[in-house]
Protein backbone atom coordinates (compact mmCIF):
# COMPACT_ATOMS: atom_id res chain seq x y z
CA UNK A 1 0.00 0.00 0.00
CA UNK A 2 1.07 3.28 -1.03
CA UNK A 3 1.00 6.23 1.09
CA UNK A 4 0.41 8.95 -1.09
CA UNK A 5 0.38 11.30 1.76
CA UNK A 6 3.52 10.96 3.48
CA UNK A 7 5.61 10.91 -0.12
CA UNK A 8 4.51 13.59 -1.41
CA UNK A 9 6.06 15.94 1.45
CA UNK A 10 9.25 14.32 1.04
CA UNK A 11 9.33 14.69 -2.60
CA UNK A 12 8.78 18.24 -1.96
CA UNK A 13 11.53 18.28 0.74
CA UNK A 14 13.55 16.33 -2.02
CA UNK A 15 12.91 18.93 -4.74
CA UNK A 16 13.78 22.05 -3.05
CA UNK A 17 16.49 20.54 -1.69
CA UNK A 18 18.01 20.07 -5.09
CA UNK A 19 16.45 23.01 -6.38
CA UNK A 20 18.55 25.24 -3.62
CA UNK A 21 21.33 23.08 -3.82
CA UNK A 22 21.63 24.30 -7.74
CA UNK A 23 20.45 27.52 -6.90
CA UNK A 24 23.39 28.15 -4.48
CA UNK A 25 25.70 26.44 -6.87
CA UNK A 26 25.02 28.47 -9.21
CA UNK A 27 24.59 32.00 -6.83
CA UNK A 28 27.64 31.56 -5.13
CA UNK A 29 30.00 31.43 -7.37
CA UNK A 30 28.41 34.25 -8.96
CA UNK A 31 28.52 36.14 -5.99
CA UNK A 32 31.40 34.80 -4.45
CA UNK A 33 33.56 34.66 -7.41
CA UNK A 34 33.94 38.82 -8.41
CA UNK A 35 34.45 39.14 -5.13
CA UNK A 36 37.37 36.93 -4.87
CA UNK A 37 38.54 38.22 -8.57
CA UNK A 38 38.68 41.85 -6.90
CA UNK A 39 40.61 40.27 -3.76
CA UNK A 40 42.66 38.21 -6.10
CA UNK A 41 42.84 41.63 -8.60
CA UNK A 42 44.28 44.09 -5.45
CA UNK A 43 46.66 40.83 -4.39
CA UNK A 44 48.36 40.68 -7.87
CA UNK A 45 48.23 44.64 -8.85
CA UNK A 46 51.54 45.25 -7.21
CA UNK A 47 52.99 41.93 -8.55
CA UNK A 48 52.02 43.10 -12.47
CA UNK A 49 53.01 46.33 -11.62
CA UNK A 50 56.42 45.51 -10.57
CA UNK A 51 56.49 42.84 -13.49
CA UNK A 52 55.65 46.01 -16.04
CA UNK A 53 58.72 48.50 -14.35
CA UNK A 54 61.15 45.68 -14.50
CA UNK A 55 59.87 45.29 -18.43
CA UNK A 56 60.06 49.06 -19.24
CA UNK A 57 63.81 48.73 -17.72
CA UNK A 58 64.52 46.57 -19.99
CA UNK A 59 62.88 47.79 -22.73
CA UNK A 60 64.72 51.10 -22.22
CA UNK A 61 68.45 49.32 -21.79
CA UNK A 62 67.69 47.87 -25.12
CA UNK A 63 66.92 50.75 -26.67
CA UNK A 64 69.83 52.30 -25.22
CA UNK A 65 72.35 50.11 -26.56
CA UNK A 66 70.86 49.87 -30.04
CA UNK A 67 70.66 53.51 -30.18
CA UNK A 68 74.93 53.21 -28.79
CA UNK A 69 75.03 50.86 -31.61
CA UNK A 70 73.44 52.57 -33.85
CA UNK A 71 75.80 55.95 -33.22
CA UNK A 72 78.50 54.05 -33.08
CA UNK A 73 77.99 52.61 -36.94
CA UNK A 74 76.96 55.76 -38.58
CA UNK A 75 78.43 58.21 -36.13
CA UNK A 76 81.94 56.85 -35.93
CA UNK A 77 82.49 56.92 -39.83
CA UNK A 78 81.09 60.64 -39.89
CA UNK A 79 83.44 61.62 -37.13
CA UNK A 80 86.23 60.59 -39.16
CA UNK A 81 85.18 62.18 -42.19
CA UNK A 82 84.60 65.13 -40.16
CA UNK A 83 88.05 65.25 -38.49
CA UNK A 84 90.16 64.45 -41.77
CA UNK A 85 88.66 67.22 -43.51
CA UNK A 86 89.45 70.08 -40.69
CA UNK A 87 93.16 71.83 -41.81
CA UNK A 88 95.40 70.83 -39.47
CA UNK A 89 96.02 72.87 -36.82
CA UNK A 90 100.63 72.17 -36.71
CA UNK A 91 102.67 72.12 -39.43
CA UNK A 92 104.14 68.95 -40.67
CA UNK A 93 106.93 69.05 -38.51
CA UNK A 94 104.94 68.76 -35.35
CA UNK A 95 105.25 72.66 -34.63
CA UNK A 96 101.89 74.52 -33.72
CA UNK A 97 101.22 77.01 -36.87
CA UNK A 98 102.23 80.78 -36.20
CA UNK A 99 99.30 83.22 -34.67
CA UNK A 100 98.72 85.63 -36.88
CA UNK A 101 99.01 89.42 -35.59
CA UNK A 102 95.64 90.19 -35.79
CA UNK A 103 94.11 87.35 -33.91
CA UNK A 104 96.71 88.16 -31.00
CA UNK A 105 95.22 91.41 -31.61
CA UNK A 106 91.39 90.37 -31.68
CA UNK A 107 91.94 88.36 -28.50
CA UNK A 108 93.17 91.23 -26.46
CA UNK A 109 90.81 93.61 -27.52
CA UNK A 110 88.08 91.28 -26.74
CA UNK A 111 89.63 90.72 -23.52
CA UNK A 112 89.34 94.46 -22.66
CA UNK A 113 92.81 95.15 -22.48
CA UNK A 114 92.17 97.37 -25.51
CA UNK A 115 89.78 100.14 -26.25
CA UNK A 116 88.49 100.18 -29.80
CA UNK A 117 90.70 103.21 -30.49
CA UNK A 118 93.53 100.99 -29.82
CA UNK A 119 92.21 97.87 -31.52
CA UNK A 120 91.32 100.36 -35.21
CA UNK A 121 94.53 102.00 -34.74
CA UNK A 122 96.65 98.64 -34.43
CA UNK A 123 94.39 96.82 -37.12
CA UNK A 124 94.93 99.58 -39.55
CA UNK A 125 98.89 99.44 -38.90
CA UNK A 126 98.90 95.73 -39.56
CA UNK A 127 96.49 96.32 -42.71
CA UNK A 128 99.32 98.48 -43.94
CA UNK A 129 101.95 96.09 -43.50
CA UNK A 130 100.11 93.53 -45.36
CA UNK A 131 99.00 95.60 -48.33
CA UNK A 132 102.98 97.07 -48.19
CA UNK A 133 103.82 93.53 -48.47
CA UNK A 134 101.75 92.46 -51.18
CA UNK A 135 99.60 89.91 -49.25
CA UNK A 136 96.48 91.70 -49.48
CA UNK A 137 95.64 93.33 -53.01
CA UNK A 138 93.65 96.75 -52.81
CA UNK A 139 90.48 95.65 -52.92
CA UNK A 140 90.90 93.18 -49.95
CA UNK A 141 92.61 96.60 -47.79
CA UNK A 142 89.94 99.02 -48.87
CA UNK A 143 87.39 96.18 -47.59
CA UNK A 144 88.74 95.44 -44.13
CA UNK A 145 89.43 99.72 -43.87
CA UNK A 146 85.75 99.97 -44.53
CA UNK A 147 84.74 97.04 -42.24
CA UNK A 148 86.90 98.91 -39.35
CA UNK A 149 85.65 102.54 -40.10
CA UNK A 150 81.59 101.16 -39.48
CA UNK A 151 82.45 99.03 -36.63
CA UNK A 152 83.97 102.51 -35.29
CA UNK A 153 80.80 104.01 -36.25
CA UNK A 154 78.78 101.60 -34.23
CA UNK A 155 81.25 101.63 -31.22
CA UNK A 156 80.35 105.41 -31.28
CA UNK A 157 76.72 105.39 -31.16
CA UNK A 158 76.82 102.24 -28.66
CA UNK A 159 78.70 104.04 -26.15
CA UNK A 160 77.46 106.49 -23.56
CA UNK A 161 77.58 109.96 -23.27
CA UNK A 162 79.18 110.40 -20.33
CA UNK A 163 82.06 107.89 -21.11
CA UNK A 164 82.58 109.61 -24.72
CA UNK A 165 83.45 113.09 -22.58
CA UNK A 166 85.82 111.31 -19.90
CA UNK A 167 89.77 112.28 -19.91
CA UNK A 168 90.61 109.22 -20.08
CA UNK A 169 87.97 107.95 -22.57
CA UNK A 170 88.92 107.17 -26.66
CA UNK A 171 87.19 109.99 -28.73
Amino acid sequence: MKRKGRTRPMRRFLWRAVAAVILLGVLIPAVVGPVIGVAAGLVALPFVAVIAALALVVLLIGLSIAGAVAAGIIGLPAWLIWRASRPKDETSDGKRTPELPEDGLKRRYLAGTLTHTEYRDEMLTILKGQFSRGEIDVNEYEAEVEHLIRASQNADRRRPRSRALHPDGDQ
